[in-house]
């Protein structure tokens, strides 16, 4: 401690040398806070840039077709073959383009409600006018739905790079074929309905992709860059995969993203049971 005299009148003031210590102390911990203030505001930062990007790329990998996706994203792996009960389970729908959590029953008897935003349920299914088939019966250049009259159909829209049509609908599109393969009333068809990635999404594509799934039902191609898919635009598809049940009467009764096979099994049989529902 240091004593001074200062003034006329021999004022002592005793000055603590200590104090400008404290000030120095008092000093460093204002900056540290404010130091602290900025990392904590960087850590926040962080963490919600990695939550966007997460969301984002949830997006992103919907398994529905993407134009960003390629054609690694559409090769089936070994889990993707197996049996659906296997697979994740997707949102069941409605049959309107409007994906909602329904039951099998529920999924197979007609929606009370108008939503008009996608496909064409409950108007008569238009002809296909697909450019490319393969498969068809011995004789025939082509098909369409028409010549199906009096049986139950099953329309499969798909694109041969599309990471949800190997995931979802191939599989169940195969599991119905062998469900229904002694009943000669109920049809299959599948068109590769081309909207996007037309270097990728050939007539070609869409044979070799009908063979890595052992089909022998009829196979078509619909859709150039000149002219897209026709077939998507007159069911007014969402996209692929797109999957369209027509009864007897060719009347459109079903049309969605995906169908569970259970649900699609329930529908189809009450189809089958009357001439219309």
């Amino acid at each position: 401690m240091a004593i001074r005299k200062r003034g006329r009148g021999g004022v002592i003031r005793h000055r603590l040398r200590g104090i400008d210590r404290y000030d120095q102390l008092m000093v460093q911990a204002k900056v540290n806070w404010v130091k602290g203030r900025r990392i904590g505001f960087g850590v926040v930062a962080v963490v919600l840039v990695g939550a966007a990007c997460t969301s984002w790329y949830a997006r992103s990998n919907d398994p529905l077709s993407s134009p960003t996706a390629t054609q690694d994203d559409s090769e089936p792996t070994t889990a993707d073959m197996t049996v659906q009960k296997q697979r994740p389970t997707p949102v069941e729908n409605h049959g309107n383009g409007t994906a909602a959590h329904v039951s099998a029953e529920q999924a197979a008897a007609p929606s009370s409600k108008t939503q008009p935003q996608l496909g064409i349920r409950g108007l008569t299914a238009p002809g296909l006018q697909a450019e490319h088939w393969y498969n068809l019966p011995k004789g025939r250049e082509s098909i369409d739905v028409t010549d199906y009259r009096g049986k139950v159909i099953y329309l499969y829209g798909f694109q041969s790079w599309c990471p949800g049509c190997h995931r979802y609908g191939f599989p169940t599109l195969q599991e119905l074929i062998e469900h229904y393969k002694s009943n000669d009333d109920v049809a299959f068809i599948a068109v590769q309905t081309t909207f996007e990635g037309y270097g990728t999404n050939t007539p070609q594509r869409a044979k070799e992709t009908a063979d890595r799934y052992d089909l022998t039902i009829p196979v078509g191609h619909s859709g150039s860059p000149q002219q897209p898919s026709t077939v998507m635009r007159r069911y007014r598809t969402g996209g692929t995969p797109w999957t369209v049940i027509i009864n007897r009467d060719g009347t459109v009764r079903f049309n969605d993203f995906h169908i569970q096979p259970s649900a699609a099994v329930a529908m189809i049989d009450r189809l089958l049971a009357v001439s219309d529902q």
